[in-house]
């Protein structure tokens, strides 16, 4: 068996002569008075339009594969003009609430992810607030407690208990202006913040971001009113 090294001018010489070949192989006619796809020429000449075909096609393919798409490009709009709003955005994990036995357990016995990703927009209070509870609710469409379609997450809470009923009323009235893609919102000690994922919909990307900055202006009032002084 022979072992070709091939230097650098020499693999060039080589793709030379390859393409030196298909170029007369598309390019040589066939005998006078034969069919124009003659023969084996014939044959070997489909053959080189449909390697250069799907070379094309392999192309074409894979900068289409890299594109963003269209929820893609409204989410990265979403995200730059939030933060020209001053919220601050990051990526984090919440927890399935509502899980199946197949969403636990693939049919091979693997044991599944039960978190998926999101994303948090949060601002920062304009004025400290001393002694405000900190909790975090998730939307849980099987929940009565503290709120009908949410979820307090047990480890997130401070200063504030499931018991206090005109605190959860006073957060039911604001949530209902949470919109679907909303999954969560949470109370920290210096910002507030949302929890969910942008979809492209009737807002536009700048009115997305407006909506949700003025959703967290409401969320600090809120926690100033019920701080503990």
């Amino acid at each position: 068996m022979r072992v070709y090294l091939l230097t650098g001018i020499d693999a060039t010489k080589r793709r030379l002569h390859y393409s030196g070949q298909l170029s007369a192989l598309l390019l040589e006619p066939c005998p006078t008075g034969s069919n124009s796809l003659c023969g084996t020429q014939g044959k070997r000449v489909k053959f080189a339009y449909f390697l250069v075909g799907l070379i094309l096609v392999a192309g074409v393919g894979g900068v289409v594969a890299i594109m963003p798409s269209k929820r893609d490009r409204f989410q990265a709009r979403v995200r730059a003009e939030a933060r020209q709003q001053g919220l601050i955005v990051e990526s984090v994990r919440l927890p399935r609430l509502i899980l199946r036995a197949e969403d636990r357990v693939s049919a091979g016995g693997r044991l599944r992810k039960t978190s998926r990703m999101c994303v948090r927009y949060r601002k920062r209070f304009t004025r400290r607030i001393d002694h405000a509870p900190t909790w975090r609710l998730l939307r849980d469409p099987s929940s009565s407690t503290p709120i009908v379609g949410w979820r307090a997450d047990d480890d997130e809470i401070r200063g504030v208990n499931l018991f206090q009923s005109e605190f959860w009323q006073a957060m039911e009235a604001l949530l209902r202006d949470a919109p679907q893609e909303c999954w969560g919102v949470q109370a920290l000690e210096d910002s507030s913040a949302w929890l969910g994922t942008e979809e492209p919909g009737a807002a536009s990307f700048d009115a997305a971001a407006l909506r949700m900055s003025k959703f967290l202006d409401r969320l600090e009032g809120f926690h100033a009113t019920f701080s503990i002084g």
